[in-house]
C-alpha cells in the first residue's frame, strides 16, 4: 500500500480514481507548521526558524491521523503544490510525520496521464525551493513584527500593518491618489470634418502638431478652433494604404488571469483565485500558480489539432513568449485539461472562467489577425491666417480575423474610451479637392491619472517585480479589509474621492480630536498625509 498525500480533499476522489486500490490518497489541508504567532521568534546571526504545529484542532487532528496511516504503509508520496509553498508543506510533512524516505512528486494537472507521469518520476525534496519559501516567511515575520508597532505607536488607530508586499502596494495607492490631487486639468480644443464618401460618412481630425510649440501638447485657443471648424474646401496632400498585423495574447499566467477576472468579471483577485482553485482541483485546468506564458508541447499540439478539426485558422508555427526574468518556468502556462471540453465548471462563476482560460489559451495559437489601414492627408485649399491647416483621416478594416474570431480583445487591459477605428476612408489621389459637410469642435479636458483596481494593481506589481502570483491575492484582500482611505477607491462598491479641501477639513478635524477614531471610512490618508 502506498500513500499519497495532497493539500487540498477536493483532489482526493478524481486521484484515488486514477491511481487504484493500491493507493491511499489524504489530505494534509496545506500547511501543518508555522512560526509561533506570539513573538518574532527570529533573530541574527542565524535567523533559524523555530516551527510548531498549527494552533487549530483540524491541523492537529490531520497531523494525528496522518502519523498513524505513515505507519502502515510502503511508500509516502508527497504531492504537494508544485511551487515553493507545495515544496515547504512537503519538507514540514516529511520532518513532522518522521517520514525516512519521503518521495516527492508534482504535477501540473490532475490528468490520468500528469498523475501516472509524476509518480514515474519521484525526485526528492528540493531543499533549495524549501529555503527560498523560508526566507520569504522569514522576512514577512520581520516587517509584520518590527514595522507595524511602529505604525502603533506613532498613530491613533490600531489595525495598520506593514507587510513585505503590502506596503509597497499601499505606497503605489497613496502615491497615485496624491498624483490624483495635484492635478490640473486642461481645457483643449480638436477639430473634426465630417465628408461624405462611397461608403458613407467619414470623419478627418485636425492635426495640429505644425502649429503647437516645441514642449506644448495641447491646442487651448477656442476661437481659432472655431474657425478651422469652418473650413470645407480641402485638397489630398498625401495617401496611403497599408497593413497591419495583431498577434494575439499569450495564454494566462496567474497575474493576467487575476487582472482579466478583475477587469472582465469585476471580481476581487481573491475570488479569481478561489474559482481558478476549484477548476484546478476539479481537473478542468491546470495549475494556476505560474508565471511561465507558455504552453507546453503536448498542449500546443492538442490546439493545433483542436483548430484544425474545427476550421480555425491557425499559426503557421506554435508560438512561443519570452517570460520576465524572474520567472519560474517550472509549470506552464494556465490552460484547460482538455481542449475539446468548451465548457466545464460547476456553477457560473467556474464556467465564466474556464471559458475566458479557453479561449486565451487556444488564441494564443491561432493566426494574427490582419488590418488594411489607409492614412489620408488633407490640407485646406483656401488660405487660413498664413498658416497650412491639416486633417488627417485613418480608417481601418479587417481582412483576415484570425484569433479575433474567437476573442475580440485582450482582457487584461481596461476598456478603452478611443474612437472607433472603423472609419469608411475612401480611396483618393494625391491633388484632388473635397468638400467637407460640416465640421464640429471637440471641447476636452486632460484626466487624471486612473485610479488603481485590482486587476491594474495586480499589473503594475508584477511588471515591478514585486510579489509573486501567490501573493496578490491575499495583498489585496488586506488592503481591501483595513480600508485603508487610499484603498477605498480601489473597492468599487465604496463611494467615490472628496475634494482636496473636504480631506484638509476632515484632517483639521481629525488632529483636533485625537486620539478619538478618524471621521474618515479609513486610516491610509493619515500615513499619505504624514
Amino acid at each position: 500500500m502506498n500513500l499519497l498525500i495532497v493539500e487540498s480533499p477536493g483532489k482526493i476522489k478524481t486521484i484515488s480514481a486514477i491511481l487504484g486500490s493500491d493507493w491511499k490518497v489524504v489530505a494534509c489541508y496545506g500547511h501543518i507548521r508555522d512560526l509561533p504567532s506570539k513573538d518574532i521568534c527570529i533573530s541574527p546571526p542565524h535567523f533559524s526558524l523555530p516551527y510548531q504545529i498549527s494552533d487549530f484542532d483540524r491541523t492537529k487532528r490531520t497531523v494525528s491521523q496522518l502519523k498513524s496511516l505513515v505507519k502502515n504503509v510502503d511508500s509516502v508520496y508527497l504531492a504537494t503544490d508544485p511551487d515553493r509553498e507545495g515544496e515547504a508543506i512537503a519538507w514540514h510533512l516529511a520532518d513532522e510525520l518522521r517520514i525516512k524516505k519521503p518521495i516527492r512528486v508534482a504535477f501540473n494537472e490532475i490528468s490520468e496521464k500528469a498523475v501516472n507521469a509524476a509518480i514515474a518520476v519521484p525526485r526528492t525534496i528540493d531543499m533549495d525551493l524549501v529555503h527560498a519559501q523560508e526566507a520569504r516567511r522569514a522576512l514577512d515575520r520581520i516587517v509584520g513584527y518590527l514595522v507595524s508597532p511602529e505604525l502603533w505607536r506613532r498613530l491613533p488607530h490600531k489595525g495598520l500593518s506593514a507587510g513585505r508586499v503590502q506596503s509597497p502596494a499601499l505606497r503605489l495607492i497613496v502615491d497615485r491618489e496624491r498624483e490624483i490631487g495635484r492635478f490640473i486639468p486642461t481645457t483643449h480644443f480638436g477639430v473634426v470634418l465630417i465628408l461624405d464618401g462611397e461608403n458613407g460618412e467619414w470623419r478627418a481630425e485636425w492635426d495640429i502638431r505644425p502649429l503647437i510649440s516645441k514642449g506644448q501638447e495641447y491646442w487651448t485657443d477656442e476661437d481659432f478652433a472655431n474657425s478651422v471648424a469652418n473650413i470645407r474646401h480641402l485638397k489630398v496632400v498625401g495617401a496611403d494604404d497599408n497593413q497591419r498585423t495583431a498577434a494575439p495574447p499569450p495564454p494566462f499566467i496567474t497575474s493576467t488571469m487575476q487582472s482579466a477576472g478583475s477587469v472582465r468579471f469585476r471580481w476581487p483577485v481573491k475570488k479569481v483565485m478561489d474559482v481558478a482553485q476549484k477548476l484546478y482541483e476539479d481537473g478542468f485546468i491546470t495549475y494556476m500558480r505560474t508565471d511561465n506564458p507558455n504552453l507546453s508541447d503536448d498542449a500546443i499540439a492538442e490546439v493545433f489539432a483542436w483548430g484544425k478539426a474545427n476550421g480555425k485558422a491557425m499559426s503557421a508555427k506554435p508560438r512561443h513568449w519570452k517570460a520576465k526574468e524572474s520567472a519560474q518556468e517550472g509549470h506552464e502556462a494556465i490552460r484547460p485539461k482538455h481542449f475539446e471540453h468548451l465548457d466545464a465548471g460547476a456553477d457560473s462563476d467556474q464556467k465564466a472562467l474556464y471559458q475566458l482560460i479557453w479561449m486565451r489559451a487556444v488564441a494564443s495559437q491561432m493566426a494574427s489577425a490582419i488590418f488594411d489601414v489607409r492614412t489620408v492627408l488633407l490640407e485646406s485649399a483656401d488660405p487660413f491666417d498664413q498658416k497650412a491647416i491639416r486633417f488627417v483621416a485613418k480608417g481601418e478594416v479587417i481582412r483576415v480575423a484570425g484569433w479575433k474570431n474567437l476573442t475580440a480583445k485582450d482582457d487584461t487591459q481596461e476598456d478603452s474610451e478611443e474612437e472607433d477605428p472603423n472609419n469608411p476612408v475612401p480611396n483618393l489621389r494625391v491633388g484632388a479637392s473635397l468638400t467637407a459637410k460640416k465640421g464640429t469642435v471637440q471641447k476636452k479636458k486632460t484626466r487624471p491619472p486612473q485610479r488603481y483596481t485590482e486587476g491594474t494593481l495586480v499589473a503594475d506589481l508584477e511588471s515591478r517585480g514585486i510579489g509573486r502570483p501567490a501573493t496578490y491575492a491575499a495583498t489585496m484582500d488586506t488592503l481591501t479589509k483595513k480600508s485603508y482611505e487610499a484603498c477605498r477607491h480601489f473597492s468599487r462598491n465604496l463611494p467615490g474621492h472628496p475634494s482636496l479641501r473636504q480631506e484638509r477639513k476632515d484632517w483639521r478635524q481629525l488632529c483636533l480630536r485625537r486620539p478619538r477614531p478618524s471621521p474618515l471610512d479609513s486610516k491610509t490618508a493619515l500615513l499619505a498625509r504624514r
